[in-house]
């Protein structure tokens, strides 16, 4: 399956709405995101952890997907760093809840990783799989104009995981999150009735 991996802009704590707000663009792609990462860094002290997570959780309001948060340059804490990282985390989300930040209800376990020893790599690899969604359809539609702007739009959305022609039809394979995979099948056997 395609993937797109974008750094939106991080949210920082301490900046006045005002400026939240002309992040936007960022903002919007994280709620838009079939699986976003809020990555925090373990290393900072637990308030400035903490009205990072407020501020960013806030300004993200909610997202379409999961959200992993990873808590970042843990080779630079000990064990009772990285306890005081997830208690602020686990504080700034029981604080929140769903009503000031529906965010709240996406968010997954928190993810403790280095990229200087690679520790918890793997881990978050795994996080972002499992997040990620997982709805497949098959349609095979008889091809044409229709049917490749249909396509096009499939493509456009990353859901295309194949396309196989025949003759005067194609079968395509679609993965991906599940609104999205059924809204390109609708557009798909909208545009050219199967054979």
């Amino acid at each position: 399956r395609r993937t797109l991996i974008t750094d939106a802009v991080g949210v920082l704590g301490g900046l006045p709405h005002g400026a939240v707000r002309s992040f936007r663009a960022a903002i919007d792609a994280v709620r838009a995101a079939d699986c976003a990462l809020l990555v925090v860094d373990a290393s900072d002290d637990p308030a400035a952890l903490r009205r990072k997570l407020s501020a960013s959780l806030s300004a993200i309001e909610a997202t379409d997907g999961p959200v992993v948060p990873v808590l970042s340059k843990v080779d630079e804490v000990d064990a009772d760093g990285l306890a005081s990282a997830v208690e602020a985390y686990e504080t700034v989300v029981a604080e929140l809840g769903p009503r000031d930040a529906p965010v709240a209800d996406a968010l997954r376990s928190p993810v403790p990783v280095s990229v200087r020893d690679e520790s918890g790599l793997g881990d978050l690899a795994d996080a972002v799989a499992d997040a990620l969604p997982t709805a497949t359809a098959t349609v095979e539609v008889q091809n044409g104009g229709d049917a490749q702007a249909a396509l096009s739009w499939a493509y456009d959305r990353a859901v295309v995981a194949g396309v196989e022609y025949g003759g005067e039809t194609m079968a395509v394979d679609l993965a991906g999150r599940p609104d999205v995979v059924a809204e390109a099948e609708r557009r798909l056997r909208g545009a050219g009735s199967p054979p």
